[in-house]
């Protein structure tokens, strides 16, 4: 069902999925643009009217090479920054950036969750074989790990390196999840549960395309069905 509210031109949509002996009210909705204000601003409005207990972000992002991600892989946000956070110097005639990124973390216990699924190839096996449509040949995985949000979509190494610079563990790039930590974490009690899942369709470099990006969108969004059946029932 859709759902409105006055002076709101975002449309939500409503539904119940029966999971087992429960029946589950999920309430999805997407920005009209990309970027960490959107996002903000968007899971703010979504706490206020549904007062949800667990909020979810899926989509797609991209991973770092040579960190052993592969397309398709399903990236979960812990640590999430972002990398444009910091001052601009002049230093001896040279401009030089000066990172002061703000790390969120998960809820303990769902960071915990997703490393249980980490080793579940029966899972990740599936989700694989299910999708139906260009995929690369590579089996699925699922890392647990930081990845940074930005302003801009990256396709330059060169910038890859000084945001590698500022997280040695990081894993992957995109542009909401810092967005829609932030609200989260900070919107009036009782706070919701959040997380991230977002799954790898480029490298961020410059033979980014998108080729991947509908696998991409898949294996996330299946993943976050099985989240919903194992962890928030």
């Amino acid at each position: 069902d859709e759902v409105t509210f006055p002076h709101d031109s975002t449309k939500y949509y409503k539904t119940f999925i029966q999971f087992g002996s429960k029946l589950v009210k999920i309430v999805a909705c997407a920005t009209p643009q990309m970027g960490m204000p959107a996002a903000a601003v968007l899971t703010t409005k979504i706490i206020n009217h549904f007062k949800p207990r667990f909020l979810a972000m899926a989509g797609i992002a991209a991973g770092i090479s040579g960190r052993n991600v592969n397309i398709g892989d399903i990236l979960i946000a812990d640590p999430s920054w972002d990398y444009g956070s910091g001052k601009y110097s002049d230093i001896d005639g040279k401009h030089i950036f000066l990172p002061d990124p703000k790390q969120l973390r998960l809820n303990p216990s769902v960071q915990e969750f997703f490393q249980s699924l980490i080793a579940d190839r029966e899972l990740l096996d599936s989700i694989y074989n299910e999708y139906v449509g260009k995929k690369p040949t590579n089996i699925l995985n699922l890392h647990v790990g930081a990845v940074a949000s930005g302003a801009a979509v990256v396709a330059d190494e060169s910038v890859v390196t000084g945001i590698i610079n500022q997280e040695r563990s990081i894993v992957g790039l995109e542009m909401e999840t810092y967005g829609f930590y932030y609200a989260a974490n900070y919107a009036c009690g009782p706070k919701p549960i959040y997380f991230s899942i977002k799954s790898v369709c480029d490298f961020a470099n410059a033979k980014k395309d998108d080729n991947y990006q509908e696998y991409a969108a898949y294996t996330s969004s299946r993943l976050l069905f099985e989240v919903i059946n194992r962890l928030i029932v």
